[in-house]
């Protein structure tokens, strides 16, 4: 992402943006970037933000480490957690997991 600086900033405005920035619960940034929007008719159109990452990790694809684990099986293992144990909220500890399911599985 482009980084944009200002030097001689008007002081004026730069506490109007802070003051615009506090009441929507932004960072001047955020708010610098929404008012820019605005004013340049820029959207946010959700098929080209899809697109724009698309092409992102097409270019830049995301390596893990050789010794991470497998997402698949993760997202598995927290599913199966949260299908035995729904009122703790996947908070189980994945060795006491291990102690219920073998428990389970002999009854």
């Amino acid at each position: 992402m482009a980084v944009l600086q200002f030097q001689d900033f008007p002081e004026d405005i730069y506490e109007k943006l802070a003051e615009q920035a506090r009441i929507n619960n932004r960072s001047i940034a955020q708010e610098t970037i929404v008012l820019l929007k605005k004013q340049l008719n820029v959207t946010d159109d959700p098929k080209f933000r899809r697109e724009e990452l698309l092409h992102q990790l097409h270019e830049n694809p995301i390596v893990l480490p050789k010794n991470a684990q497998n997402p698949s099986e993760l997202i598995r293992e927290d599913r199966s957690r949260k299908a035995l144990f729904p009122t703790l909220n996947g908070s189980v500890d994945a060795d006491l997991l291990t102690e219920l399911e073998e428990y389970k599985s002999e009854k």
